[in-house]
């Protein structure tokens, strides 16, 4: 947009960033989203504190089940499996052997994996590992010891590389063996934050895998369907989680550095990985006592880090609460809580605490764990490059698995009643806008400004920059401008601000939710406030978790600002034209749809099509959860 730059203005706009402000202004966000968690969970709690007999036990194992299911897209009780199996090689060692397995739930994804198979007779009990956020995956030491401590107590082991680590890295280089996005966390997000846009989370592949590679073990004639276990630590421990909440079949769990309560983990202000991010589980209530309580009364191990970055009083309060819906079952002998004075970690007393665990509930034994020798690593590869994207053809990154889903989606007729929907069901109208000027007016050169302020929800006000020439006192029309970085931005849109005020037009800057004058204070100092797992980031995944988003909020925002502007009194009531730049264009776009003031719009810049933008790589993901709109594609693009 060069006519529009700094460069090209006539007045420096730079000095009206930020202005003194009533409120807090830079916490009113963090305190709306905390405020909702607060209430969405204390009512959960109450629901599940009014459980006092079985049958109401099961009634809301049923409920969270099928939620849970329900909101990742996955059919209840329907457990996919593989369209192909291949048993790479085979290495014994003293007391068991190694299977190198390769499972494919689809074309073109493969999972690597390990299959650990103790030297005792068959039908073995079996236990799924699923590895945390290791670049290594199956292969990183802490977690291949994990498995040859449990296959020395008599189980077999399963362990995985969940998509985006070990031999499944989504972003690889074959000439320089590097990976160009590292893998975990980053890799995910890649996928899942612009994916969220067609209305599948993340989790949905991780438990698509999880489900495939436990149907495996069930098809095997030498594993016992009826005895297999799931454990993982970190994000392994989310993904045994999701397990428990998505999938029945599994006799016995050992969830490890990963459960606590969502309260404490959203006042610790952490940002967690896209498949982390359940959408609307907060806002049903459900809490990770949840997770706990729809596998009673299943024989269930909680292992937890003292020193754990996930808050350990969240671990206490949830474990606490859970034990008595085992004594509601009369099995309060099959739930417990293993804690290591450790930090985040699967540490080898964990290790220990597992594997009895699986040997007494799952081979009814409490023998001594024996020692075995150490797989060789390189043996336990399931490809010759040591990446399925290097040795398959048909390699699908799982962003393109996204791009895929989302040519399958029909957009039904009905798009904007749910938009009205999504951007008004959550919403407390303020009982009074209370539109107001603050402080004394600026002048710039020409050009005088007037700062204003309203309430656009109970507890959430707004903001905005009201420029006008100077020598001005008629009214005129007005325009307003939206983009990235709101007031404290004006100075970049100068070009188009003095354009506007030549044609004859005042302009109104608005600030929507999180932007300019109500920019957060940063919780996330390791990241940059807009940037990958940075506090913008951070705050619009608890509102995925409350069944919201940030861009549903923002474009209630805008509507809000559309009814200050028409009060304004230096307007003439003539209409008016709305401006957005950048990735904010997506607001301006859907409030077309359901607002018939915004029909003089001009877009610039931002992502004009999102079916493209899922395939874009390289791509900017600058605060991608601030403007991608979870469920658009089934709707709008």
């Amino acid at each position: 947009m060069p006519d529009m730059q700094k460069t090209n203005a006539l007045t420096d706009y730079k000095p009206v960033s930020r202005f003194w402000f009533p409120y807090d202004s830079r916490s009113l966000l963090n305190r709306h989203i905390s405020s909702r968690f607060e209430a969405a969970l204390a009512a959960g709690k109450a629901e599940r504190a009014a459980i006092q007999t079985p049958e109401a036990l099961r009634e809301r194992q049923d409920a969270v089940h099928r939620h849970f299911c329900e909101s990742l897209g996955i059919q209840p009780d329907q457990y996919p499996q593989p369209m192909a199996v291949e048993t790479i090689r085979t290495t014994a060692y003293e007391g068991y052997s190694v299977e190198n397995i390769m499972l494919t739930p689809e074309p073109g994804i493969r999972i690597t994996a390990n299959l650990y198979l103790p030297d005792t007779k068959a039908p073995h009990a079996a236990v799924l590992f699923l590895c945390g956020h290791a670049a290594e995956g199956k292969l990183y030491s802490e977690y291949m010891k994990a498995c040859e401590t449990i296959v020395g107590a008599g189980l077999a082991v399963l362990a995985m590389d969940p998509t985006g680590q070990g031999e499944r890295w989504n972003y690889y280089d074959p000439e320089t063996k590097q990976p160009t996005i590292r893998p975990t966390v980053p890799d995910h997000d890649r996928a899942g934050c612009r994916g969220l846009a067609t209305g599948r989370s993340m989790a949905y592949y991780f438990v698509r895998d999880a489900q495939v590679a436990i149907s495996y073990l069930c098809a095997r004639p030498d594993i016992d369907a009826a005895r297999i276990g799931v454990t993982g630590n970190s994000g392994g421990g989310t993904q045994t989680a999701m397990v428990m909440l998505a999938d029945r079949r599994p006799a016995a769990f050992a969830p490890a550095t990963f459960l606590m309560s969502l309260g404490a983990m959203q006042r610790s202000g952490q940002a967690q990985d896209s498949e982390q991010i359940w959408p609307g589980f907060a806002a049903s209530g459900y809490d990770h006592a949840d997770i706990l309580l729809a596998c009673a009364p299943k024989p269930v191990l909680v292992l937890a880090a003292e020193y754990d970055f996930f808050p350990k009083e969240g671990t206490d309060e949830t474990v606490a609460e859970a034990k008595r819906y085992w004594e509601l079952c009369g099995r309060s002998d099959a739930f417990g809580c293993f804690t290591d004075r450790c930090f985040h970690c699967y540490s080898d007393p964990m290790k220990q605490a597992a594997a009895r665990f699986f040997a007494k509930w799952l081979l009814g034994e409490t023998s001594a764990i024996k020692t075995v020798e150490h797989a060789d690593p390189a043996r336990c590869l399931c490809t010759k490059s040591g990446q399925t994207s290097a040795d398959f053809h048909d390699f699908k990154r799982a962003a393109q698995l996204y791009s895929d889903y989302a040519q399958t989606i029909r957009q039904p007729s009905g798009g904007e009643a749910w938009l009205k929907q999504v951007v008004f069901s959550h919403r407390r109208p303020a009982p009074a806008m209370n539109l107001r000027p603050l402080e004394s007016t600026q002048t710039l050169g020409s050009v005088r400004a007037i700062r204003w302020m309203w309430q656009s929800q109970a507890d959430l006000y707004n903001c905005g920059m009201l420029l006008t020439p100077a020598e001005v006192s008629e009214k005129r029309p007005v325009s307003i401008g939206i983009w990235d970085g709101g007031t404290q931005a004006i100075a970049e849109h100068g070009g188009w601000v003095d354009e506007q005020l030549a044609q004859g037009r005042s302009v109104f800057v608005v600030d929507l939710a999180g932007e300019g004058q109500l920019e957060p204070y940063p919780t996330a100092p390791e990241a940059s406030l807009r940037g990958h797992y940075g506090t913008l980031y951070k705050l619009s995944s608890d509102l995925l978790m409350l069944g919201d988003s940030l861009p549903a909020l923002r474009i209630y925002d805008l509507l809000t600002a559309l009814d200050a502007a028409e009060r304004l009194p230096v307007y003439d009531g003539s209409g008016l034209r709305v401006y957005a730049c950048g990735r904010s264009t997506v607001y301006a776009r859907l409030a077309q749809k359901i607002d018939p003031r915004m029909q003089d719009l001009t877009c610039e810049g931002g992502i004009e099509n999102y079916r493209t933008f899922l395939d874009e790589e390289p791509y900017d993901d600058t605060d991608i959860l601030s403007h991608t709109f979870p469920g658009m594609l089934a709707y709008f693009d």
